[in-house]
């Protein structure tokens, strides 16, 4: 089955005043900004679903794709869009465990239950750091414990 990539990057002003690239997010960083640009590097195989050209407010990003993800494990369907973009990113589960991920017009296909776990455990990583930074506003910590309690409940379900 293809294997899932999933990456956080910030802007590098939000981690020290430089020139705005994206920098990959590193455990020892620690955010300076209250809002925070960022993008979601999403490979499915030799599919990219995201890089950093769809970049966004990465709080609200990671919120959302949750939120769906939350959904998906009540559903067959979830769906949202970028925080300040038009961009649809949609979820929907098909046949034998496998899970069709959408992004702006391209699809990837992947196991459903490992693709899941590798996108929670990256966001609950992003809301680790950013609850241990300095602008935290303890929605980080609302987060890391719904994360935490969907890969319990998705950690239960039959393996790939």
């Amino acid at each position: 089955m293809n294997e899932v990539f999933v990456k956080t990057y910030i802007c590098d002003g939000a981690v020290r005043k430089n020139d705005g690239a994206f920098v990959l997010l590193r455990d020892n960083f620690r955010i300076h900004k209250r809002t925070i640009e960022g993008a979601i590097e999403l490979k499915i195989g030799e599919t990219t679903l995201l890089d950093t050209s769809f970049w966004d407010e990465i709080t609200c990003l990671w919120s959302y794709l949750v939120t769906a993800i939350d959904e998906l494990t009540r559903s067959n369907k979830s769906s949202f869009y970028f925080p300040d973009q038009p961009i649809l990113v949609s979820f929907e589960s098909i046949a034998n465990k496998k899970l069709k991920i959408s992004v702006h017009g391209k699809s990837a296909v992947t196991a459903k239950r490992s693709a899941i776990l590798i996108m929670l455990q990256e966001a609950l990583r992003f809301f680790e750091i950013l609850r241990l930074s300095r602008y935290h506003s303890g929605v980080e910590v609302t987060e890391c414990v719904r994360i935490r309690e969907l890969i319990g409940r998705v950690s239960l379900w039959d393996e790939d």
